[in-house]
């Protein structure tokens, strides 16, 4: 699951990926 996480969050901005969820 972390990997599908990883992937949209690579599709996003980098504004967007701010949260540390990673």
């Amino acid at each position: 699951k972390v990997n599908q996480v990883s992937k949209h969050f690579n599709i996003l901005p980098f504004s967007l990926r701010k949260p540390s969820t990673i």
